[in-house]
């Protein structure tokens, strides 16, 4: 179960191409360095996938697009979603899930954009065909009684 952490102020930088996101924290919001708190690699990461192209973080829970993976086709898309391991340690952050559309398919560029507020997960699909080419979509997400989370469209 996806639970609150202490919140602490977050900016998150992302490479784009290279497949990390980098975490970090400033002591306060004036603070003109930041600390580097962690670096997340998608687990099955490849080439051009765009891994952190999109980010987003709340309470211990990190999203981040990879909107050129292709596990459902050609650029289809994905999103991986990072917990804290630890909520008294912010360098610790462990792959739990790795999102895709249901009905993902070749272009569909899923994770091009992301956002998380309380436990519940957006990702868009900019160039999805449902209606009429390159409508668009979003997937709303939630955590599940087990441990992947389900989504719908």
């Amino acid at each position: 179960m996806w639970t609150t952490t202490k919140r602490c102020l977050l900016r998150c930088i992302a490479t784009l191409c290279v497949a990390t996101v980098f975490l970090v924290r400033a002591e306060d919001a004036d603070a003109p360095f930041a600390t580097q708190l962690a670096k997340l690699i998608a687990a099955d990461g490849a080439a051009n996938d765009n891994f952190g192209y999109s980010v987003a973080i709340s309470d211990g829970i990190a999203v981040v697009g990879a909107h050129n993976d292709d596990d459902k086709g050609e650029s289809s898309g994905s999103a991986y979603v990072f917990e804290m391991s630890d909520s008294s340690d912010a360098t610790s952050w462990t792959q739990v899930a790795k999102l895709t559309a249901d009905d993902g398919a070749v272009d569909d560029r899923f994770g091009y954009s992301v956002a998380i507020s309380d436990g519940t997960i957006v990702v868009g699909a900019y160039f999805d065909s449902d209606k009429v080419s390159i409508s668009g979509s979003a997937y709303v997400f939630e955590k599940s009684d087990s441990s992947r989370p389900r989504g719908r469209k």
